[in-house]
C-alpha cells in the first residue's frame, strides 16, 4: 500500500546484541489491523536461548477485538527451522490453562503447534525484493488476547515471544505481526506500542 510506512534501524554494540524500541499507531490515531514486519533478524549460535521479542498491549488493541499473531518465516535459502515460544520473564514456555505450551514449531502440525494454525508453505509474504514464500516449517502462533485483562502500569502488559530453531538448523527469517487497534472510551484511541529486542 501507499500508505505503509518503514524505518531502518540498528545498532553499534560490539555485543552484537541491544534493546531496540518501536512504536506503532495509526496515522492522526487511525484504528484498524496492520502487520508489522521485522527483517534482518537472525538465529546464530551467539543467540543462546534465542531471539526474545515482547509487545505491550494496550486497551485499544484488546477492544479491536483481533487476535494477536506472530509469525516467524525462514528468509531466503537459510533453512532455519525456527521454533516460536510465548515465554515469561525468565524465558520460560508459558503454558494455557490445559497445560499445553504455548509453541510453534511447524505451523499446522496439531503434534508441534499450538491452537489451530495453518501449514504456511501455501503462504507467503511481500517485502521490498519480492515475495517471501513460506515453507512447511515455519513457525506462528494466533493468541486470543479479547480477555486479557491489563495492570495500571503498562509495564507490566506484555506478552513474550523467543525466536529458536530446531536441532542446529541457522539463518536469517523474518518475523511478523498482525495486530488489530479499535477506540477505546471517550479518550478516542491508544495507539498500539510493539517493543522488539532480538
Amino acid at each position: 500500500s501507499s500508505l505503509s510506512s518503514q524505518i531502518t534501524f540498528n545498532h553499534s554494540d560490539s555485543s552484537g546484541f541491544q534493546a531496540i524500541s518501536l512504536v506503532v499507531g495509526g496515522y492522526g490515531d487511525q484504528v484498524g489491523e496492520f502487520v508489522l514486519i521485522l527483517e534482518g533478524m537472525g538465529i546464530t549460535p551467539a543467540d543462546n536461548a534465542g531471539d526474545s521479542f515482547s509487545i505491550r498491549l494496550t486497551p485499544a488493541m484488546i477492544a479491536s477485538g483481533v487476535p494477536l499473531s506472530v509469525y516467524a518465516i525462514t528468509r531466503g535459502q537459510s533453512r532455519v527451522d525456527p521454533i516460536l515460544s510465548r515465554i515469561d520473564a525468565d524465558f520460560n514456555v508459558i503454558e494455557d490453562s490445559r497445560g499445553d505450551a504455548i509453541q510453534c514449531d511447524d505451523a499446522g502440525n496439531p503434534g508441534l503447534c499450538y491452537g489451530r494454525t495453518e501449514p504456511l508453505d501455501d503462504y507467503g509474504v511481500t517485502i521490498a525484493t519480492g515475495t517471501l514464500p513460506g515453507w512447511q516449517y515455519d513457525s506462528y502462533l494466533s493468541l486470543d488476547i479479547s480477555g486479557v485483562t491489563l495492570t495500571d502500569d503498562p509495564d507490566f502488559n506484555f506478552f513474550n515471544f523467543l525466536v529458536s530453531s530446531y536441532g542446529s538448523s541457522q539463518g536469517q527469517y523474518l518475523l511478523a505481526f498482525h495486530v488489530g487497534t479499535a477506540e477505546v472510551g471517550e479518550g478516542g484511541t491508544k495507539p498500539l506500542r510493539p517493543v522488539g529486542s532480538g
